[in-house]
């Protein structure tokens, strides 16, 4: 459906896809030699238009059937990003302004325009989280969080709606490093698409924070 060459390194581009029971989005590295599937979290949704931010290209969007998602890491994760647009809006084509604006083209919605996300600081890390996996894929009932600390920590959790609301929040409490799998509940949720936003502090205030997106049924 659409193709983006990095604006710095011209033997990286993304490419994306349609359909359904497939992989969306598509990178390489080494000038289209080889191709690896970076959908990750994304549900499985036709996926129209990809756009990298020319000033910071790490930042990657992508426009499907149901809305905007962003890639803050190069496409090693993503989150919805269509906060105060239409609810399931068919994106067909994304741009980025001089000014920093992301504009989205849509099915029977017109064009719509928000500020364009700022890059992800960066820190020293102090606490790490591995294979942070949601599962299943869609979800009915109970949602699983599968991850790995590198220390002890205190875990958050947020569930956002494709607008940024907050649907669901809980507190899994505190974990040990080592392996872990928590249950939440998401039975009351309406079916759809989600954010969720994975958060842990540890003593003394560090803090990391993670998003991945899961599919919600009825």
């Amino acid at each position: 459906m659409d193709i983006a060459v990095h604006p710095q390194d011209g033997n990286t581009a993304y490419a994306v896809f349609g359909g359904f029971n497939t992989q969306h989005v598509w990178k390489t590295q080494n000038g289209g030699f080889s191709w690896t599937a970076i959908d990750g979290d994304l549900p499985d949704i036709p996926t129209n238009t990809i756009v990298i931010d020319p000033e910071f290209p790490e930042i990657i969007y992508i426009g499907n059937d149901i809305g905007v998602w962003v890639s803050k890491d190069n496409g090693a994760s993503w989150e919805p990003f269509s906060e105060d647009a239409p609810c399931s809006m068919l994106v067909m084509h994304l741009s980025i302004t001089g000014d920093k604006k992301l504009r989205a083209a849509t099915y029977g919605l017109g064009v719509w325009q928000t500020d364009a996300a700022e890059p992800v600081a960066v820190k020293n890390p102090v606490i790490d989280v591995a294979g942070l996996k949601l599962f299943p894929q869609p979800a009915s009932n109970q949602l699983s969080i599968s991850y790995f600390l590198n220390a002890d920590a205190k875990v958050h959790c947020k569930v956002l709606d494709m607008h940024g609301r907050l649907m669901l929040e809980k507190n899994l409490g505190a974990r040990f490093s080592g392996s872990h799998t928590d249950q939440l509940d998401v039975s009351r949720l309406p079916a759809g698409a989600y954010g969720l936003i994975f958060e842990c502090t540890i003593p003394g205030g560090s803090a990391y924070s993670s998003s991945r997106t899961f599919v919600k049924r009825d």
